[in-house]
């Protein structure tokens, strides 16, 4: 069994690609939807769908949707009121020529990354248009940045970025397929080194890849980067890599 430590860190690997991200993104644009107080509902619906259709580059575009409020009312209001908000303003992109893009969404509520700006300025949402370009070789092994708990397929909060890119690239190009590869630290457990492979796949499932392009294996801890001597080793051995790959 592992023991009971998180990873924190990117696996390196002379045989992997080193600390390299999935993509990389280009700002093309961002828009500002602000809400009354309390509502969810976006009045001038039709302004903003001609304002983002004027938008030039429509291909390989990666969108995330960050939803705010005010912080009158209480957390669980508030998060509710946000994904609310999210929501009307996916109902909005979802009816212009970006309908097909993929869609990453973010509800801060309540906590305001400025507090120099005014409550009631983070009644609102924010679309932040992107150009992603891949960043990765083909049928090279990469060490994806998603840290599980140890003895568990379960990913601590901080890993959806590298999921919502990878989402991303396979939703950009239906010909990419993926080989998923799950490893372990410390004892044997072949059934936990798959798992988490199948953790990656089931994200990437449900937000409407096909299950067919992506394969999954569970390598136990038969494929040690390092000798496990510190903690700092054991969470460089827990790992998944991905194989972006073409038939």
């Amino acid at each position: 069994m592992e023991k009971l430590i998180a990873i924190i860190g990117i696996v390196f690997c002379s045989s992997l690609t080193q600390g390299q991200s999935l993509v990389k993104k280009e700002k093309l644009d961002s828009l500002t939807l602000f809400f009354e107080f309390g509502s969810s509902s976006y009045p001038a619906k039709q302004a903003v769908i001609s304002r983002i259709n004027r938008l030039g580059k429509i291909n390989d575009v990666h969108v995330e949707v960050r939803g705010y409020t005010d912080t009158v009312g209480n957390l669980q209001y508030n998060e509710k009121l946000a994904a609310l908000r999210v929501k009307e303003a996916i109902s909005i992109l979802k009816r212009t020529r970006f309908r097909t893009a993929f869609i990453d969404t973010f509800n801060y509520n309540e906590s305001h990354p400025d507090s120099n700006i005014n409550d009631e300025a983070y009644r609102r949402v924010d679309l932040v248009f992107y150009q992603v370009k891949n960043a990765f070789e083909l049928n090279r092994p990469l060490s994806l940045q998603i840290n599980f708990w140890s003895s568990t397929d379960r990913y601590i909060h901080g890993s959806e970025k590298t999921l919502a890119e990878l989402a991303t690239i396979l939703h950009a190009d239906p010909t990419l397929k993926i080989r998923l590869y799950g490893h372990v630290c410390c004892e044997p457990d072949m059934d936990l080194s798959y798992r988490r492979a199948a953790k990656v796949r089931s994200y990437l499932v449900r937000n409407g890849i096909d299950a067919k392009r992506i394969e999954c294996r569970g390598f136990s801890n038969t494929q040690k980067l390092v000798p496990e001597i510190t903690d700092e080793d054991m969470r460089r051995n827990m790992r998944v890599e991905v194989i972006f790959y073409r038939d």
